[in-house]
């Protein structure tokens, strides 16, 4: 299991997504009504934040997350899913921005599939009438994480 003072982190850390130019908050343990509206017009029930940089928290150089972001959009293209993108970081943007992505999608599954297979402890699932979940993955399982 995680230490609880990575999964603190993954908490409170800020996530945002870019629509039309605006920036969106999206925070742990909330009711998103934005997301919600994005998820009807988008005909889905689901969204994740998913990024595939720095794997397993281990920090990678710019190239190799360049080179990882190119192999998660094409998995997205061949998966015909509709994306946001966005970024992840702290409160006080000290840690680098990670690009990251709000997948739309009616498959949770394949979700978790997708960002274990990009070594992410961490991502956010988004469903329609619920809060933000953190979702952290144990025996390559992703467990929901109460705030």
């Amino acid at each position: 299991m995680l230490k609880e003072e990575l999964i603190n982190a993954y908490k409170t850390a800020k996530y945002v997504v870019v629509d039309q130019n605006i920036d969106h908050r999206i925070r742990v343990g909330e009711h998103d009504f934005v997301i919600e509206k994005m998820l009807s017009d988008h005909d889905a029930r689901f969204a994740y934040f998913i990024t595939p940089e720095n794997p397993f928290s281990q920090n990678l150089t710019n190239e190799e997350n360049d080179l990882r972001h190119k192999r998660f959009t094409l998995s997205l293209s061949q998966k015909d899913l509709t994306y946001l993108e966005g970024y992840g970081t702290d409160e006080d943007e000290s840690w680098q921005r990670e690009k990251s992505y709000l997948i739309f999608c009616n498959n949770g599954n394949d979700m978790h599939q997708l960002a274990a297979h990009f070594g992410q402890l961490g991502i956010l699932k988004i469903e329609r009438n619920s809060p933000v979940m953190l979702l952290i993955l144990a025996n390559f399982e992703y467990l929901p994480v109460i705030k």
